[in-house]
């Protein structure tokens, strides 16, 4: 294995950076439902936020992929109903997040192993 250089693991913000290319805010989806014709071409495939669990501060927004459109059912105003990958009813505007992505720090694992050092350093002292 002569002349073989490992390469280093590329970070993990690539890929962040990549969702947040894909990625469309209720303002822009609001925007684009404004025309139906090219409605289902620019949003179809693309990530949504949509708020799933209203009662869990932990976890209230999940992101997931826009799989299908259609109109809703009685609305002659043209409301617009999305199809999301791993949720059975549909999504209306209202469910989706406004807010932009972000990467989410991990205090509790520096937390965690600053703790588990603190630990074994008391026990150390003991």
């Amino acid at each position: 294995m002569r002349g073989c250089v490992k390469q280093p693991k590329k970070p993990m913000i690539h890929g962040f950076v990549n969702m947040k290319l894909v990625y469309l805010k209720r303002n822009l989806v609001e925007s684009l439902s404004e025309n139906y014709e090219t409605f289902e071409s620019n949003v179809m495939g693309s990530f949504v936020k949509v708020k799933v669990e209203p009662f869990d501060p932990k976890y209230p927004y999940q992101l997931l992929p826009v799989t299908g459109i259609k109109k809703a059912p009685g609305c002659e105003n043209k409301t617009v109903l999305l199809q999301v990958s791993d949720l059975p009813d549909d999504v209306t505007m209202r469910m989706l997040s406004n807010d932009d992505l972000s990467l989410v720090g991990q205090p509790e694992v520096v937390d965690a192993s600053n703790s588990e050092k603190d630990n074994n350093a008391e026990n150390t002292n003991e």
